[in-house]
């Protein structure tokens, strides 16, 4: 192989880890939404009981897709 196929397999694959890692992280970013509505930490319980949980829900959930654009158009 040439320099330039070893330079093209490397750049692809870090192309394709890069884009796992991207699906891994959007979908961890979601999932620690429920994590942290089952067993909130007291500040946050305290901050969060003026509203109901499915609207407490909507504004994490939110609050991580936004989060999620951001580092996607990083990418």
């Amino acid at each position: 192989m040439n320099r330039i196929q070893t330079l093209a397999i490397a750049l692809l694959g870090v192309w394709l880890g890069w884009t796992l890692f991207m699906w891994f992280l959007a979908g961890k970013s979601f999932s620690t939404v429920d994590r942290i509505l089952r067993k909130p930490s007291p500040p946050f319980a305290e901050a969060a009981q003026s509203s109901n949980l499915e609207q407490t829900r909507e504004v994490l959930r939110y609050v991580a897709s936004e989060i999620n654009r951001t580092i996607f158009r990083a990418y």
